[in-house]
């Protein structure tokens, strides 16, 4: 319930039509309403004075300003620092006093609406969460910033509490993100992490028979370094390299069972995290001022196929492309690609389809292999589609995979 909403339930309890010459409300309550109009009223760009607060205030609860003046007493800049803890921890946010004749005053949220907004649209867009577990996130998140949601908190849609949230629950997708706190930490801190990874496997003991997440090293976990999260092709991912080996490594964020901090003793005989190794050579190409490029890193291992050994990649891969199919190469590769203009122009059941020719400096060799062979045996994609030109060896290699795909298909 809010400052305004419970004010105005203590003043309905009072006669009705009446302007007070004296206090109807306690001082902690005028307060708590002062606040709330700050909150709701004043900005950065809009400060209040004193004057303008009051005319807010005898909005709410009538009363003769000459029989008291209250921002006077309550809005001092030292009443305000006294209280200003509780301020953060009840109003989640700060007053803020613009020195002047006359002074002004202004309420800073933590969070602002725009912040509010990336969050909860962040929650919405999970792939992982439910329904269910969508609204209550939400809800409770208008619950904790009732004033910047633009709603009472009685409002909130849902706050009854989804079975699934609770971290004993190890049947719901979505308790992969108890673990994806402790992975975002330590690539934060540069910390290792112990890896719990499962793979799945067929459930026979439930009819119809049904695919099962199931450990695969519950006994010796994966000691890594992790140093980026990345969303692809609807999977987010875990970069990391392991110990002994420079190239990467890709973990699917929904397939990790468990991840905690690698610990180590110091000279002391006390567990602490362990460093991780300092950022390889096969990485460093994908970081400017310390930030992860991740465009860049999706555009060289498109389908997330890590390379085995620093040979496989490709350098000036050239894809021929009809412009109609272009979104497919920037879903893939991303915005930065080098489109180069083509003279080719088919005609397709008398429609003309012009293309464009597409340069990839450095790409994984298996993921533009496996790529380049969906875009030749997709049902949905009419002639002509996205070809390789070159380099040799990659049209090599798809005529090869795609003869002995023949060849398989022929001889069931």
């Amino acid at each position: 319930m809010s400052a305004e909403t419970t004010a105005k339930s203590q003043y309905n309890s009072l006669p009705a039509g009446k302007v007070y010459t004296e206090d109807p409300l306690s001082q902690p309550i005028w307060f708590n309403l002062m606040v709330y109009i700050l909150q709701t009223k004043s900005s950065a760009e809009s400060p209040l004075t004193a004057t303008e607060i009051e005319n807010e205030l005898v909005q709410i609860i009538p009363f003769q300003k000459q029989a008291r003046r209250l921002t006077d007493i309550i809005l001092d800049i030292k009443d305000i620092e006294n209280v200003y803890d509780t301020i953060s921890a009840v109003y989640g946010g700060k007053l803020i006093v613009l020195d002047g004749k006359p002074k002004k005053y202004y309420f800073e949220p933590f969070i602002n609406p725009s912040d509010l907004n990336m969050i909860k649209g962040s929650i919405i867009s999970d792939k992982y969460l439910s329904d269910k577990e969508k609204d209550y996130l939400t809800s409770v998140e208008d619950l904790l910033c009732p004033v910047q949601a633009g709603r009472e908190l009685t409002k909130a849609s849902n706050l009854e509490r989804p079975v699934s949230i609770d971290k004993t629950n190890p049947y719901q997708v979505s308790n992969w993100f108890y673990s994806i706190q402790t992975i975002f930490e330590a690539i934060k801190k540069g910390y290792q992490l112990e890896l719990t990874y499962g793979e799945y496997s067929l459930d026979r003991t439930r009819i119809p028979i049904k695919p099962k997440l199931k450990v695969k090293n519950a006994e010796s976990p994966y000691i890594i370094n992790p140093y980026a999260l990345l969303w692809n092709n609807g999977h987010q991912y875990l970069i990391a390299t392991a110990n002994d080996y420079e190239n990467p490594s890709h973990y699917r964020i929904d397939r990790i069972k468990k991840a905690v901090f690698h610990k180590t003793q110091d000279k002391n005989g006390n567990l602490v995290p362990e460093k991780r190794n300092p950022i390889p050579g096969s990485l460093k190409l994908f970081y400017k001022n310390n930030e992860f490029d991740a465009d860049r890193y999706a555009s060289i291992f498109p389908l997330m196929i890590a390379a085995s050994d620093s040979q496989n990649f490709l350098t000036d891969v050239v894809l021929e492309c009809p412009v109609s199919s272009l979104s497919v190469i920037i879903d893939y590769f991303g915005h930065k690609v080098k489109i180069h203009p083509s003279e080719r122009v088919a005609e397709i059941n008398g429609r003309s389809i012009s293309f464009c020719k597409i340069e990839l400096k450095r790409v994984c060799r298996e993921s533009i292999l496996m790529f380049c062979l969906q875009q030749q045996t997709s049902v949905f994609s009419p002639f002509p589609r996205i070809v390789a030109l070159a380099p040799k060896e990659l049209v090599d290699d798809i005529k090869t995979k795609l003869k002995e795909t023949l060849a398989y298909y022929e001889s069931l």
